[in-house]
């Protein structure tokens, strides 16, 4: 697959239109934050710039939660035994493994980790008790802390994240019905069709059925769009989707 040049504006984050877009939580569509969760942050923050939205990015992240729970498991299963683990109370083979098949028993760089935390939690707790915080206040805040490492996020990695967001919000805020079928040919993100289909409705458009005649083997604007309206205004194109063949 050949890759695709970006030809909209150098520079999309600095335009008002995606900005409102974000800001309102209408983002269905749009990478990495389409997700309920991610919208209705957006909503709360009442702000769609860039900054604010590399904040949203890194905090709404439930792959990281969902993996962070596999891993979870998979090391209460080892030290708690399984069939065919050789975890305690277990029989025969191991059940799992981490880090290039060892065992977490065995993994070298776990104990050193360990040390590390249990350093930096003595300095946390010596430092909060210089301040008068007693040990319930400690253990609250940093448990709090520690459960953020669940699911943070490297501030580069969600910039770069929030710049394609950023990209794919000026494609849907002047050119929705091109964007909503590009999504659904593409094969839907967070959603299935039918999610983007009700978004295209509500976005205006009236979907036509597929048509041998007329139509084609993916969902496309039925018309060719009309001619650009004031710079300020997003371009409207015809208010027609017809659904694909295939």
């Amino acid at each position: 697959m050949s890759a695709v040049r970006w030809t909209g504006p150098a520079n999309p984050i600095d335009e008002a239109v995606p900005r409102r877009l974000i800001e309102s939580g209408r983002t269905i569509g749009i990478f990495y934050i389409e997700s309920p969760a991610t919208r209705q942050l957006l909503q709360k923050m009442r702000t769609g710039d860039y900054g604010h939205l590399v904040i949203a990015s890194s905090i709404i992240r439930p792959a990281a939660l969902v993996a962070g729970a596999r891993r979870d498991a998979a090391r209460d299963a080892w030290h708690h035994g399984v069939p065919g683990g050789r975890g305690p109370g277990g029989h025969g083979g191991s059940g799992f493994r981490r880090r290039g098949g060892r065992p977490p028993a065995q993994d070298p760089g776990q104990e050193a980790r360990r040390r590390q935390v249990r350093d930096l939690y003595r300095r946390f707790a010596n430092g909060c008790a210089r301040h008068g915080l007693g040990s319930e206040a400690v253990a609250a805040l940093w448990d709090m802390m520690e459960s953020f490492a669940g699911y943070s996020f490297c501030k580069a990695h969600s910039a770069s994240y929030a710049l394609v967001s950023y990209r794919l919000a000026w494609m849907k805020a002047w050119y929705p019905g091109y964007f909503i079928c590009s999504v659904i040919n593409n094969g839907g993100g967070f959603y299935g069709t039918q999610t983007y289909v009700d978004e295209a409705a509500r976005l205006g458009y009236k979907l036509l059925p597929p048509c041998v005649n007329q139509g084609g083997a993916d969902y496309a604007v039925a018309a060719l769009p009309s001619p650009a309206a004031p710079e300020k205004q997003p371009a409207p194109d015809k208010p027609a989707i017809r659904a694909g063949l295939r």
